[in-house]
C-alpha cells in the first residue's frame, strides 16, 4: 500500500483536536466570493442566482472581499451551489481550483516559503490549521500520522459539511493543497470523529 501502513500500527498523533471547539461563526468572504467566480466560469451563474433564497441573494451578489461573512449567508452559497446538482468530483474539482484563486491572498506566501525550503506533505499539514484559521472563525483541525507517507486531517464544528457540495470542495481544497508538494496523491473521505459536522481526509502520496 502507497505510504506503507500496516493496519496494526497505532496512529501517531501530530496535532491533537482540541477538547472543546467553538462551532464555525463566520467565513471569509474571500472563499465564497472565488467560488461564486467559479459558477460564472462554468456557465452555471445564472442557475446558481436563482437557486439562492430570496432573503440572501442580494447581500451574495454584491460580498465585499477581505471581509468575515456570517455562517446563514455562507450557507445559502453553499446549498445554492449544491442545489446546481454538481456530481462529487465536480465538487473536488472546484475545490482544487481554487488553491489557484485564492492561494496568493489565504496562504500563498506560507506555501512559496515551504516550496523554498523543501517543504513535504508533511510540513504544509502542520500549516493547515493556521490556513484554517485565516479561512474561519471557529472550527478546528487534527492531524494523525499513519505511516511515512501517509495519514489524515479532522476538520470538526463545521456546520456547513453537512453540504455534499461544501464537503467535496474541501476534500479537492486540501488535495490541491498537498499535491504541490509529492509526485503522486491519494485523498479519500472518511467518517469524522464527530458527527454531521465533522470530516476526516486520509491522504497517501509518493
Amino acid at each position: 500500500m502507497v505510504g506503507g501502513y500496516h493496519p496494526g500500527r497505532p496512529a501517531e498523533v501530530i496535532l491533537p483536536l482540541p477538547e472543546a471547539v467553538t462551532p464555525v461563526g463566520n467565513v471569509r468572504s474571500t472563499i465564497v466570493i472565488a467560488s461564486i467566480q467559479d459558477t460564472k466560469s462554468d456557465g452555471d451563474y445564472e442557475a446558481y442566482v436563482r437557486a439562492i433564497p430570496e432573503e440572501h441573494r442580494a447581500e451574495l451578489l454584491s460580498p465585499v472581499a477581505g471581509t468575515w461573512m456570517p455562517l446563514a449567508l455562507a450557507t445559502a452559497h453553499y446549498r445554492a451551489c449544491d442545489a446546481l446538482g454538481y456530481p462529487h468530483e465536480k465538487a473536488v474539482a472546484r475545490g482544487r481550483r481554487a488553491v489557484d484563486r485564492i492561494g496568493a491572498v489565504s496562504f500563498g506566501t506560507a506555501l512559496r516559503a515551504l516550496l523554498q525550503t523543501g517543504g513535504t506533505p508533511w510540513t504544509v499539514a502542520a500549516q493547515f490549521p493556521r490556513f484554517w484559521a485565516r479561512a474561519y472563525d471557529g472550527g478546528a483541525l487534527g492531524l494523525c500520522k499513519l505511516g511515512p507517507k501517509e495519514g489524515y486531517v479532522d476538520v470538526v464544528g463545521c456546520s456547513l459539511l453537512r453540504i455534499p457540495y461544501y464537503r467535496g470542495a474541501l476534500h479537492g481544497l486540501a488535495a490541491g493543497i498537498l499535491n504541490v508538494f509529492c509526485t503522486k496523491l491519494y485523498v479519500r473521505e472518511e467518517r469524522g470523529p464527530a458527527g454531521p459536522d465533522s470530516m476526516r481526509l486520509r491522504a497517501q502520496w509518493v
